[in-house]
């Protein structure tokens, strides 16, 4: 190579000779460049690194290019980049290769590289404290194979520097309290060897780092960018709850989403959602308190006859799942920390399970390898595998709360590169039977649907009034609130329309019930077509709701698709009605179509 960027020129060296002279006059630095070639294989540029500690600083390099990057573009070319430039009021000026995770860890900005960055190149680094003898060096530098040399010799000449510590002298991943006048030698993963003078430090977050940078490329070769199948997916999400029906412990470990114990709530509710179960959160202080099951392991689930045993007598696809727990160590945590590819997830899986089936006394004990693991604590590492999903994952315990009202919160890396599709379980066919009731023009205070639910039957008012008893609910379109259902004996419901409130308040019998709303959805349709119409099987299936939404004795903007659900307590029936279709007609004015399932005793 000629020159840096193929262009090296006299009037460019001229440049430099003039930087040296003018910006490092304090350290005496040689006003020559001890024989340097212009027509040689050496490259060298200037750069000026700016805000350290700021994420908009232009303070990340590719040595062999000389080009800069703030974190945001280097986030996107992570596979070209040979440092970063970090501040720290203790440590002074750093330098850090990517892949020194733990060091990064101290920067908010490092935590970042460490998350998102797929590509961490490795870069050795050694720092010459100011000297003349260290100038003299520089200004010899006067090739590419001087450069080369010139790294060999400060590793020789590195640990017999006065006061020397590894931290801020290296050879390593990093370099702190780097000083105006000091020489960096550098050897990257691209085979570019460099040795940068540092012509001036500005310290603070806001501050900046001058460096000449001499560099052989001899070498160079491009660090290629991850491929796609190479990108993990990352997230954090929490299991909680274990010990309630509203809680959140069915996990799908493919995109962090968490599911409930529900037959209600279609976007929630785990039975809905089968296919996607890899792990079931579950507590007992007997049987080593927080436990993930998979949803195929029977032996383990029967411990728990509630949700436990639903999943074995009512789920149609249960996922396969294996888990290997690491106890909280520096190991482990080392383990989790270095991985930021897919590779990286499911070499750890395999080479952790071949050194635990190696190991004549490895007991798992609720650690795995296995369908379940127990005792899961703060600081765990976990490695996972869906044997049906064919995924990989490893996760860390980042927060922890114990108990039936608990949550395990996890940090997660999953590989789902292969991931192979599972079809979600057939709704069963629709059972019981149902009554078509269409409610034509009902509006306000002259025109009221009154609803014998009993009997699935439309009453006008007039009718009514003559045998009250057998009436439920009132339809009432309002202008803002639109279609209304209200119980008859609610008399707060009718203040908005004080004539028929009146007029109801002179009936013989007002009878009282109240109402459950499912908001329109999948689940919503699938419970209305599963629930019997027998008594028993819709008064249980009313309760179950019940322990999920609370039920009231008015309900506004009833719309199409909702399903309804409704307990009569004077007349002791009940009942479920799917909105087929619900129109306004005109101001105060509405038109209904519904299917009923009534359950009398």
């Amino acid at each position: 190579m000629k020159s840096f960027n193929n262009n090296l020129n006299l009037a460019c060296l001229a440049a430099f000779c003039l930087l040296i002279m003018t910006g490092c006059s304090k350290m005496k630095i040689q006003d020559d460049l001890a024989g340097f070639d212009p027509d040689g294989d050496m490259g060298y540029f200037n750069v000026l690194l700016k805000g350290p500690g700021q994420a908009s600083g232009e303070r990340i390099l590719d040595v062999g290019n000389g080009q800069l990057y703030t974190l945001e573009q280097a986030s996107e070319v992570p596979e070209k980049i040979d440092f970063l430039t970090l501040w720290d009021p203790v440590s002074g000026m750093n330098i850090v290769a990517p892949v020194d995770m733990e060091y990064l860890a101290q920067w908010e900005d490092g935590q970042t590289v460490n998350a998102n960055w797929h590509v961490k190149n490795t870069t050795n680094f050694i720092k010459l404290d100011a000297s003349d003898s260290h100038l003299q060096l520089f200004a010899s530098i006067a090739s590419a194979e001087d450069v080369k040399a010139a790294y060999a010799q400060a590793r020789e000449e590195v640990v017999d520097q006065e006061d020397y510590d590894i931290a801020q002298h290296g050879p390593g991943l990093f370099v702190q309290q780097i000083s105006e006048g000091d020489l960096i030698l550098m050897e990257t993963d691209k085979g570019v060897y460099a040795a940068a003078l540092v012509q001036n430090v500005n310290a603070g977050a806001a501050g900046s780092l001058r460096l000449s940078v001499k560099v052989d490329k001899r070498s160079y070769s491009d660090v290629p960018p991850l491929d796609p199948s190479e990108v993990m997916d990352i997230y954090e999400t929490q299991v909680e709850q274990p010990g309630a029906i509203g809680g959140l412990r069915y996990l799908d470990f493919s995109t962090g989403e968490t599911y409930l114990q529900s037959n209600v709530l279609f976007y929630q509710g785990a039975i809905y959602h089968q296919e996607k179960i890899d792990m079931v959160l579950f507590n007992a202080t007997g049987l080593g308190s927080y436990n993930f099951v998979s949803p195929d392991n029977d032996e383990r689930l029967a411990e728990w006859p509630g949700a436990g045993q639903e999943i074995i007598d009512r789920w149609q696809v249960r996922n396969s799942s294996h888990f290997i727990k690491l106890e909280s160590s520096e190991s482990s945590h080392a383990l989790f920390s270095e991985i930021y590819n897919n590779t990286g997830i499911r070499n750890a899986y395999h080479q952790t399970l071949a050194e635990l089936e190696a190991d004549p006394n490895y007991e798992p004990d609720g650690r795995g390898p296995g369908k379940y693991i127990n005792e899961v604590e703060l600081g765990d590492v976990i490695l996972f595998k869906s044997e049906t999903k064919n995924i990989y994952a490893i996760a860390q315990v980042i927060s922890h709360a114990p108990g039936d009202d608990g949550h395990v919160r996890l940090s997660v890396k999953v590989d789902n590169s292969a991931q192979q599709y599972v079809a979600p379980a057939p709704l069963p066919e629709p059972v019981g039977e149902v009554t078509e009731l269409h409610v034509d023009f009902y509006g306000a205070s002259n025109n009221p649907a009154l609803i014998d639910l009993a009997n699935a039957t439309l009453h006008l008012e007039a009718d009514a009034e003559q045998h009250p008893g057998d009436i439920d609910m009132a339809i009432l379109e309002g202008l803002s609130t639109r279609t209304n259902f209200n119980v008859i004996a609610n008399r707060t419901g009718f203040d908005w329309v004080t004539a028929l409130r009146g007029r109801i308040d002179n009936w013989s019998v007002k009878n009282d019930g109240a109402f459950i709303r499912l908001e329109a959805g999948p689940a919503a349709n699938a419970l209305f077509d599963q629930t019997d119409s027998r008594y028993d099987d819709l008064k249980e299936t009313f309760e179950k709701v019940a322990k999920e939404k609370a039920s009231v004795p008015h309900l506004t903007l009833v719309d199409t698709d909702q399903v309804i659900f409704f307990r009569s307590i004077s007349r002791d029936f009940y009942a479920v009605m799917k909105m087929v279709n619900v129109t306004k007609q005109g101001n105060n004015v509405g038109e209904l179509t519904m299917l009923v399932k009534v359950g009398l005793p």
